[in-house]
């Protein structure tokens, strides 16, 4: 299934972008590629129709952490995601005006910026219906990253 929002040309880019970039990773880091293991942030209004094609889609390739799938009832959430962060390489970071307004994706962006280091940017991220204007106000050191527009 392929995101409603998009045409087929334009996810297919999407995807595309960030299996290069985690091949690239992946040669640099293990010496060949491999399924990286990716932590997708997202705003729950997001999931349908956006979030969870595009998840399907790099499980292809790829282990993805997912909160659906890892989170289970009774489990402690800042606990698991902390977990899933450390255990990342990357994290694809869905930014739209719902995760703007939203606590846990916000938490979620604050942990991924903390476990980069300046010769290794781990944040993908991906401006979901958000100008550049939109991202500028929420975060300037986001709006100067390479990002792929939805």
């Amino acid at each position: 299934m392929i995101a409603d929002q998009l045409p087929r040309e334009e996810f297919r880019f999407i995807l595309d972008s960030f299996l290069a970039g985690c091949f690239v990773y992946n040669l640099a880091h293990f010496g060949q590629p491999h399924m990286a293991r990716l932590f997708i942030s997202y705003a729950s209004e997001d999931r349908e129709g956006f979030v969870q094609p595009l998840v399907d889609a790099l499980e292809k390739h790829h282990s993805v952490w997912f909160a659906p799938y890892e989170l289970a009832l009774g489990s402690s959430l800042l606990a698991k995601i902390s977990e899933g962060l450390r255990e990342c390489a990357f994290g694809v970071v869905v930014l739209s005006p719902a995760f703007f307004q939203k606590k846990w994706p916000r938490n979620e962006l604050d942990g991924l910026v903390a476990l980069e280091t300046a010769q290794e940017k781990i944040i993908l991220p991906i401006w979901k219906d958000v100008s550049e204007d939109d991202v500028k106000a929420f975060s300037p050191i986001l709006a100067g990253r390479l990002a792929v527009s939805a």
